[in-house]
């Protein structure tokens, strides 16, 4: 219910607009048509990793409901990379996702 298209459309429409675009980056990526470099040096991919943990719960269950199993797939793929791919091995997705954590209060 939370993050169905019937309760918030506007939010609904700017994360499926963002999952798109993801999902292409993720298929050019795939095809070869783009490169994981390139890719992970455009700042925002980068959320691409932080989106895919949040959301991926919610994908999976849009993949049962409506888009059988390779919807998004490009999106998955491209987080995937970007984690493998990731210039700082010991970095790790925060809990908190995107949200604010005050000085002292986050993990090593």
């Amino acid at each position: 219910m939370k993050y169905g298209s019937d309760i918030n459309m506007d939010s609904y429409a700017k994360r499926v607009s963002l999952f798109y675009t993801y999902d292409t980056l993720g298929n050019l990526l795939k095809s070869g048509l783009a490169d994981v470099d390139t890719l992970y040096s455009v700042g925002t991919v980068i959320t691409a990793m932080w989106l895919w943990v949040k959301f991926k719960p919610i994908v999976e269950e849009s993949r049962r409901r409506y888009s059988g199993r390779d919807g998004y797939a490009g999106f998955e793929y491209l987080a995937t990379e970007m984690m493998k791919s990731r210039r700082d091995p010991s970095y790790r997705i925060p809990e908190a996702g995107m949200a604010y954590v005050p000085d002292g209060e986050h993990s090593p």
